[in-house]
């Protein structure tokens, strides 16, 4: 009989337990817009630190954190918060968790309006894109305490020493998800088996590889040349939350609290960590997964592998994600029928990867059909929370079945001759 490590007993205690406490219902979702310059540069820091004082001054907002330079980088207000996390080029919407998609994109919208207006004074505009369509010029970093840490990680950890190829390109919306504790294991195991599918409907971050190759989602290279631990996407098919506590367990810690300071460490398995008997077990609340798809200290199933979409269809990925969790095991044999009839073996990193580049992993017709399969089955879990919000699925009828997504509309695009800035506006709208 195997015993489980002090890091397995302390990931049940504070990551897999409190969700025998959830039940269905609950999203959350945290926005990333790229802010472009369409006319002559300016100091993003400048506009994005007037912007969040006049939402304090103007709009009934309270300050949540200041940087280390006096500068605000977070408001809130009702449970939403409008930060610049890691630089002034990208602008976060946070939406506080609600019951009902529709109540969560208008609150959204409102915020993202009020950005778009200001922004546009001064030629700028936050656009729906996962990453950076054009060149940014000097990176104007904020000074946000946990962003400073994670910066002086990558500085004295990564090979890359190039800081704005990481980060101020790489532009996501993630998604928050109560799951019960009984649906977990499988709703976990779903999620990690369709990274594919998400690539196929929601890359919108067109790029190249190293060697000159179309990429629609060159957010998953970013990450993982960015030099953080704990990225990509779990392999493996679980069978019991024990065997999740222990991948978890395998998973590296790298920040450590001294006094009031977060500081990024060299980085130790929780295993190894907690292996130390004066490590304390409040220090799992440090321990950040960059993964795609997350059980986190929350206690949510997060989703956080997706490019943020263009405005006019922000939602289709929680609606999308809370559908098939809603209907977790007809999407499950409807996946597991779809690899079986196409004999895909291949391991869930090795497929998504596949898709974002463009490769065929079954024939067009059949996977056109599966696409529209599993929207059907997103559809009726939606259906049943009687709020609507299948209606925001309707984007993605197209994109199964023309097999498109964002990244690759704008690929046709240019090879029209479609102006960048055009193109820009366009999925700013």
């Amino acid at each position: 009989m195997q015993h489980n490590s002090r890091a397995e007993e302390i990931v049940k205690a504070h990551i897999l337990e409190p969700f025998r406490e959830k039940e269905y219902g609950y999203i959350g979702m945290e926005f990333e817009f790229p802010v472009i310059c369409l006319g002559k540069e300016i100091s993003l820091k400048e506009i994005g630190s007037r912007f969040l004082v006049s939402l304090v001054e103007n709009y009934g907002y309270g300050e949540e954190i200041r940087g280390t330079d006096g500068c605000l980088v977070r408001v809130g207000r009702g449970g939403d918060s409008v930060s610049f996390d890691y630089s002034y080029s990208l602008l976060e919407l946070s939406m506080g968790k609600q019951k009902n998609l529709w109540e969560l994109q208008g609150r959204m919208i409102t915020i993202l309006r009020m950005a778009q207006g200001y922004y546009h004074v001064y030629d700028c505009v936050l656009t729906g894109m996962g990453t950076r369509p054009v060149r940014l010029g000097e990176v104007e970093y904020t000074y946000d305490p946990f962003y400073n840490m994670i910066r002086h990680f990558l500085i004295d950890y990564a090979r890359e020493k190039d800081l704005g190829k990481f980060f101020p390109n790489m532009c996501s919306v993630q998604t928050h998800i109560d799951i019960p504790y009984a649906n977990l294991l499988d709703t976990y195991n779903l999620f990690n088996r369709l990274d594919f599918v998400r690539g196929l409907l929601f890359s919108n971050s067109l790029g190249k590889d190293k060697k000159g190759r179309t990429v629609y989602c060159v957010r998953d290279l970013i990450w993982e040349s960015c030099g953080l631990p704990n990225t990509g996407i779990y392999d493996t098919e679980f069978h019991s939350l024990e065997e999740v506590a222990r991948a978890l367990a395998q998973e590296k810690i790298f920040v450590k609290k001294e006094g009031e300071n977060l500081l990024g460490v060299k980085p130790q398995t929780l295993k190894e960590y907690f292996r130390n008997p004066d490590a304390a077990e409040d220090d799992i609340r440090y321990f950040r997964s960059f993964k795609r798809v997350v059980l986190n200290s929350y206690h949510v199933l997060e989703v956080r592998g997706d490019c943020v979409q263009p405005v006019s269809e922000s939602f289709v990925t929680a609606a999308f994600h809370v559908g098939i969790a809603c209907c977790c095991q007809e999407a499950a044999a409807e996946l597991r029928s779809f690899l079986e009839r196409n004999r895909i073996t291949a391991a869930n990193s090795r497929l998504r990867k596949a898709v974002i580049t463009g490769k065929a992993i079954a024939d067009e017709k059949e996977l056109t059909m599966f696409l529209k399969r599993m929207l059907d089955i997103a559809a009726a879990g939606l259906a049943a929370r009687g709020c609507g919000e299948e209606r925001l699925l309707e984007p993605l009828r197209k994109r199964a079945a023309l097999l498109t997504n964002p990244a690759k509309e704008l690929q046709k695009a240019l090879c029209a001759g479609k102006n960048m800035k055009d193109i820009i506006e366009w999925y700013a709208s």
